[in-house]
């Protein structure tokens, strides 16, 4: 009896000395893992301020434009794309609307500029909101 409880001893041990770094290899796979995820979360958050950076960018240049009068009514949309580069184009029933964003606190609070063009393509009007010092 002494001999079989011996063996189940040595057994269990020899068990426990062959999973040991099976089990620490599995812990380092994780934690490896872990590791990554923060580094594939540090990418996406340089790849989110490259965006917003390019985003107010884009919206000082259309600013300046409407500032200086460059934005002019019936002006093509190919014209103003060539000024700046929309942060979001949505269809509309008579035509496009161009969005221009830029930076600020919560995304409602931003200031925006707006550029609306007809069925033709050309600017029928635009308007600046949330802006402190204007821009018409």
């Amino acid at each position: 009896m002494k001999k079989i409880m011996n063996n189940k001893k040595i057994i269990t041990g020899l068990i426990f000395c062959l999973c040991l770094p099976l089990i620490q290899g599995c812990a380092r796979l994780v934690a490896g893992e872990g590791a990554a995820t923060l580094l594939d979360m540090k990418k996406d958050e340089a790849k989110k301020q490259e965006m917003l950076n390019r985003e107010e960018s884009n919206f000082q240049a259309i600013k300046a434009a409407a500032q200086k009068q460059g934005l002019k009514i019936g002006m093509s949309a190919r014209e103003a794309e060539h000024m700046s580069a929309p942060t979001l184009i949505v269809r509309e029933e008579k035509g496009w609307r161009w969005m221009y964003q830029g930076k600020g606190g919560k995304v409602l609070d931003r200031p925006k500029i707006y550029l609306f063009f007809d069925e033709n393509y050309r600017l029928a009007k635009w308007e600046c909101v949330r802006i402190d010092n204007g821009c018409e």
